[in-house]
């Protein structure tokens, strides 16, 4: 018997900032998953959360067997905590939901339903949300869209599962900053969609404002493609032809009707060039230093405590 075969299924929780929530979710979720039959565990990752939420962690899986806790030495990022859970997990599916209460246990069930039949199940966030999260989900997917040709749905992301198969797969990524869809997308397994109503949060604040949730789309295009180099290196070509037929004109004018006055344009001009100059080193370097990251081979997180 392999040591996947004990365990039916895993829910892999990230944990941050939301420690008055754990013990809510792990007997909404035991209460949902014992319905099944099926032998469960809950992974929960603390991805150095500030509010000491390992305690609570230790306390959970002291109390009930089917809580595994991971600690992490230091803050390594969502997509590191998810990492850790699913190479710990030992359930033939895993599913990886929030901490904060947004996704509601019950929805597990029919994530659970889904892999029967597929291999990963994408869960498709319904319910209400701020204009400005809505507006920065749909102007980041068109942006994504352009730069790679990989369209997503703004409203994809929240509960994800996944088969032993894909979480195997999966696992194999050692790329830094990766993006948990996209890789989902590269690895090509078949996907189904799941369509679930969105909570308000039962507690904490979101730990992704406006400047994490640039950082990490910036990652996840990075990771995903080099093509935002070749669009930008092409505005660049473009933009270098026209000054150069802009030059042309200038001399001939000067030529023809004497020499021309107008030193903002000439200065408009430089500006131009110098921001387009500054824009394709600022691209260039992103690719330089994503692959100084990955040279540098790296663990994608340092685990300091386990319970047993």
């Amino acid at each position: 018997m392999s040591e996947h075969s004990q365990v039916a299924a895993s829910v892999v929780v990230p944990v941050y900032g939301c420690r008055e929530c754990l013990r809510v979710l792990v007997d909404e979720v035991a209460t949902v998953l014992s319905r099944t039959s099926r032998i469960f565990e809950i992974v929960l990752v603390d991805d150095g959360s500030p509010d000491n939420s390992w305690a609570e962690i230790r306390l959970l899986a002291e109390k009930y067997s089917f809580v595994r806790g991971i600690r992490f030495s230091r803050n390594f990022g969502q997509h590191a905590a998810i990492m850790a859970g699913l190479r710990a997990s030992r359930g033939e599916v895993a599913v990886i939901m929030d901490c904060d209460m947004q996704d509601p246990p019950e929805v597990l069930l029919r994530f659970l339903a889904a892999l029967e039949h597929a291999e990963v199940a994408i869960g498709v966030r319904g319910g209400k949300k701020s204009s400005i999260r809505v507006v920065e989900s749909r102007l980041f997917n068109r942006v994504m869209r352009v730069l790679t040709g990989t369209v997503l749905d703004s409203r994809q992301g929240g509960v994800i599962g996944m088969t032993r198969r894909v979480i195997d797969n999966y696992c194999k990524i050692n790329e830094v900053n990766h993006h948990l869809l996209y890789v989902l997308r590269w690895l090509g397994f078949p996907q189904v969609e799941v369509e679930y109503e969105r909570m308000p949060r039962h507690g904490g604040q979101s730990s992704y404002n406006l400047r994490k949730r640039i950082t990490h789309g910036l990652s996840g295009l990075l990771f995903e493609s080099i093509r935002a180099f070749q669009l930008i290196a092409s505005i660049g070509v473009i933009i270098a032809l026209a000054g150069f037929l802009l030059a042309i004109l200038v001399v001939f004018r000067t030529v023809v009707y004497g020499s021309l006055s107008g030193w903002p344009s000439v200065i408009s001009i430089i500006l131009v060039f110098s921001g387009a100059t500054i824009l394709l080193q600022a691209v260039v370097g992103g690719y330089v230093a994503k692959t100084f990251e990955q040279s540098r081979n790296r663990a994608l997180f340092v685990i300091s405590e386990e319970t047993s």
